[in-house]
């Protein structure tokens, strides 16, 4: 069985080599991405970053079955406003 940990486990300004060379001593094998408004993963994270980080993650020979996001516990799908609704299927493409 493969283990993972999520980066909610750390603080949004941690530096992602650091946690993910946390996670591999620790002995995960694969680590939940999560995008929010501040740190290495936020929306403004061009694809050319984004390919950085899953080679750093390949280096570590972590997998990333998957990603979360800070940013939809303050921006809701389903908000009454239409401008919050916009941005976090913004979020939710990205």
């Amino acid at each position: 069985m493969k283990k993972g940990a999520s980066f909610f486990s750390f603080a949004q300004d941690v530096k992602l080599s650091e946690a993910m060379k946390k996670m591999k001593d620790a002995g995960y094998d694969g680590v939940e991405l999560v995008m929010g408004d501040i740190g290495e993963i936020t929306m403004d994270t061009t694809e050319a970053q984004l390919l950085k980080i899953r080679a750093m993650a390949d280096d570590f020979g972590l997998e990333i079955p998957s990603v979360g996001t800070w940013l939809l516990w303050s921006n809701n799908v389903v908000s009454p406003d239409e401008k919050e609704r916009e941005y976090s299927r913004g979020v939710i493409r990205k």
